[in-house]
């Protein structure tokens, strides 16, 4: 049964070589929902009765559009089923599937060969030496014969995965298409399908410059096609939509309790929980990219520039001590169109900083984006004293102090402004009694001992900030 399906198919492929059939890929169409490969099909009178075509993907009927055909032409498609693949690289690993089997058909007669020679035996009168010597150079020959067939084996095998990997539907689709028309003339069709065997996503690159006060967004299409048939001349129209990733920002700070975290009741008990009032529907922002003249070779992926975007930015550096000694580089803008959300490369100059999502970004909002950790920024956190003692003859008390200092070496060639926040024992009972100086003095501090200080440094500027805690509590 298997054997009378591939002969019909075969059949049908070479009713499709044998015509003057011409077809002439248009356009390549993505979306969220896949890809659409849109082609022109040019036919002659004397095919008009018949013709077997297939097309690189297994999709239903109902999926196939003649988007343009002559009007005084009645056509008829009448679906064959789902067949093996074809084209230049099915026809390619056709053939490499029919070496690789008479290289292993080979080596099979020369395993054979090996069993006939170790079952031999000296004939009488035969002498030893040269029924041994006799033997040896067979075999070596045989071994030798054997290793150069492995060797091209391997090639071989090596070219057949190269050439599945340029293939990946498993099926394509066939039809056979009737014409008829009311005058005879080359008949021209329009014609859009599904394909499975496209990929493609958007890389993006995002250089920051600081000095300049700039964003440069660079976006490209990287674009792989693996339906086993060359893509020349192609244009390719990608219709993009939001989809909402959500970006990287620093650890959320946490305040620092002497007394015990603070618990609150989130809900109380046989109350339901109130549902969150909903925001605004979500704006239906899109955008769709057009690029001419582009050429996919079959499992070789391709990347195609989509834009660039220059965007002023305002930056600044954001150290939270609290966490770990690092510093961040954020920068806050306003884009004046959509970017659809993308993987980013984020470079500072030419120096690469991180590679994140980010989310879309729509015109007219305000964004602020942390870019990672910067390079050109150094923090140290160095602790001087840090002890605890009981104080006091009648009521004892337990004291414990800590001194320590933050240290930024700055080292942009630019200023920019630099934001430290670094976090204070509190507490919320009387009998505690916390004490905490800083040199300098912080410009904001928070109920739960968010110490906020803010400064500009240049090149090559140190800056220190010391400070001081104590914590006294009954030693009971």
């Amino acid at each position: 049964m298997k054997r009378g399906l591939l002969l019909f198919f075969s059949w049908l492929l070479s009713l499709g070589v044998a015509s003057a059939l011409e077809r002439v890929p248009q356009g390549l169409f993505l979306s969220p929902q896949g890809a659409h490969l849109r082609e022109t099909l040019r036919l002659f009178p004397e095919e008009w009765k018949g013709v077997t075509l297939w097309f690189p993907a297994r999709f239903k009927e109902e999926d196939f559009r003649v988007l343009r055909k002559p009007e005084d032409c009645r056509i008829v498609w009448e679906p064959l089923g789902a067949g093996p693949p074809a084209g230049p690289v099915a026809e390619k690993l056709a053939a490499l599937e029919k070496e690789i089997g008479e290289v292993r058909g080979e080596l099979a007669a020369l395993s054979l060969a090996k069993k006939h020679l170790e079952g031999l035996r000296r004939l009488p009168g035969e002498r030893a030496g040269e029924f041994l010597e006799d033997l040896s150079v067979r075999y070596r020959e045989i071994l030798k014969k054997e290793r150069s067939l492995k060797e091209h084996l391997s090639k071989l095998h090596l070219q057949e995965t190269r050439l599945r990997r340029a293939l990946s539907p498993k099926e394509f689709s066939y039809f056979r298409l009737q014409a008829s028309c009311e005058r005879p003339r080359p008949l021209e069709l329009l014609v859009e399908y599904p394909v499975e065997g496209v990929r493609f996503a958007r890389e993006r690159e995002l250089r920051v410059l600081p000095g300049q006060g700039q964003l440069i967004v660079r976006d490209f299409l990287r674009l792989k096609e693996t339906l086993g048939i060359p893509l020349e001349g192609l244009e390719v129209v990608w219709e993009t939509f939001p989809q909402g990733i959500e970006i990287f920002e620093p650890p959320p700070f946490t305040p620092w309790w002497v007394d015990g975290p603070q618990f609150r009741t989130l809900v109380q008990a046989g109350r339901k929980a109130e549902a969150l009032p909903s925001g605004p529907e979500p704006v239906p922002f899109g955008k769709i990219y057009r690029l001419s003249g582009l050429s996919l070779r079959p499992g070789i992926p391709e990347i195609f520039p989509l834009e660039e975007r220059k965007l002023s930015g305002e930056f600044r550096v954001e150290v939270p001590a609290y966490f770990r000694p690092r510093a961040y580089l954020a920068v806050s803008f306003k884009p004046g169109t959509y970017l659809p959300a993308a993987r980013t490369r984020i470079f500072l100059g030419e120096t690469l900083l991180s590679q994140r999502p980010f989310p879309d970004l729509k015109p007219g909002k305000d964004y602020t984006f942390y870019l990672g950790t910067d390079p050109w920024v150094k923090v140290e956190e160095e602790v001087l004293k840090d002890y605890e003692e009981t104080v006091g003859v009648v009521r004892k008390t337990r004291r414990r102090t800590r001194v320590w200092q933050i240290i930024l070496d700055y080292h942009h060639q630019q200023g920019l402004p630099v934001t430290l926040y670094e976090r204070v024992p509190v507490s919320h009972r009387k009998e505690i009694r916390v004490e905490v100086k800083a040199e300098p003095p912080w410009e904001e501090l928070s109920p739960e001992g968010r110490a906020r200080w803010r400064f500009h440094l240049q090149n090559g500027e140190r800056k220190t900030i010391r400070l001081e805690a104590v914590v006294e509590s009954p030693a009971s």
